[in-house]
């Protein structure tokens, strides 16, 4: 009998320390969706401004970062394994698909969910609306900028373009889902603008580090099958456009400068004209809400966020090529982000 009663106390003490150390440490998973520098720098900002916030047990915090390489049936398999080590205090997703899968597998559940660099949130089956709390455990950052805003910049940028309108646009896109939307917010865009005309390119979506290389090909056909027919090309988001090879292939296939891209990597490479997100505020946005989260606020409360930081930068040596005046609006917006 005594030697029952040490086993029993024996296990009460061990669950005690379980509940105590459970108690004192809080578990986030980062679910990223692919290898991309826009991803996982996005991850680092948001993981080094949690550091500087303060919240419960902040100095137990575990930190799970996981890599789906562009594999939906990988990210849920992800997620179910580190679900299965124990419950999270949040999951973090970063770009389209992790976020999906988060949602899928744990939409409904009382597992807070906060996603960032996601353009198309709604689209995409994610929230039903942006700028509104969800009611649901998924709130997070679009990662977007407004088309309309975006078409009459370039309209300024070129409007001493010595090219009778309407000036014509390729746009090859996949069918992944931020990248489906961003070209279906482009098109309601450009209703009611003759000056400008977009021409469309859809090439099948190919997952996984496999799939990354034949499905660029086929986006270096579509781009090829542009020639003659557009004045410029038009880069749209999505997976395809933050692979790093992807700007030097498409430059290299088209016959006419970029004119837009949201990336960096495509201004160096010679895009006319970039506008995108701040990707740091964005990031900083996301961490500040994991930080309320953890406080103990309700993601369902939280408004999903569309930051109004702009990035907007200029390559000023395609600007040259094409004997461009830039106007100095868009000068003084671009501020110090000028490729030469």
């Amino acid at each position: 009998m005594r030697i029952i009663q040490k086993l029993l106390i024996s296990c009460a003490s061990v669950l005690l320390l379980f509940g105590i150390a459970h108690a004192d440490h809080q578990r986030i998973i980062v679910l990223e969706t692919m290898t991309a520098p826009i991803i996982q720098e996005g991850t680092d900002i948001l993981l080094n401004h949690l550091k500087t916030l303060e919240f419960p047990h902040k100095e137990g915090l575990v930190i799970v970062r996981k890599n789906a390489e562009g594999n939906y049936d990988n990210a849920i398999a992800l997620l179910k394994k580190e679900i299965e080590k124990g419950k999270p205090d949040i999951i973090v997703t970063v770009a389209t698909y992790a976020t999906k899968a988060a949602v899928e597998l744990l939409g409904g559940t009382n597992i807070p969910i906060v996603f960032m660099i996601v353009s198309d949130p709604v689209g995409s089956g994610i929230v039903s609306q942006i700028g509104e709390p969800s009611k649901t455990n998924v709130t997070g950052v679009v990662y977007s900028v407004t088309q309309k805003a975006t078409i009459d910049m370039m309209l300024k940028v070129l409007s001493n373009y010595k090219k009778k309108r309407p000036l014509r646009f390729g746009v090859v896109y996949s069918s992944y889902p931020s990248a489906m939307g961003d070209v279906r917010r482009l098109k309601k865009a450009a209703e009611g603008k003759p000056n400008v005309q977009f021409i469309y390119k859809e090439i099948p979506f190919r997952s996984g580090k496999e799939g990354e290389m034949p499905m660029l090909e086929d986006a270096i056909q579509a781009c090829r099958s542009l020639n003659g027919q557009v004045d410029f090309m038009w880069e749209p988001g999505g997976y395809m456009a933050v692979l790093p090879q992807t700007a030097k292939m498409f430059v290299k296939a088209s016959s006419v400068p970029f004119a837009f891209t949201r990336f960096q990597n495509m201004l160096k490479e010679g895009a006319l004209l970039r506008v995108a997100p701040n990707s740091q505020m964005s990031a900083i946005a996301a961490a500040e809400y994991v930080n309320l989260i953890l406080n103990g606020a309700d993601p369902g409360s939280l408004p999903v966020m569309v930051p109004g930081d702009m990035d907007i930068g200029l390559n000023l040596t395609t600007a040259k090529k094409m004997k461009l005046v830039i106007p100095s609006e868009i000068m003084e917006l671009a501020k110090d982000n000028f490729v030469q």
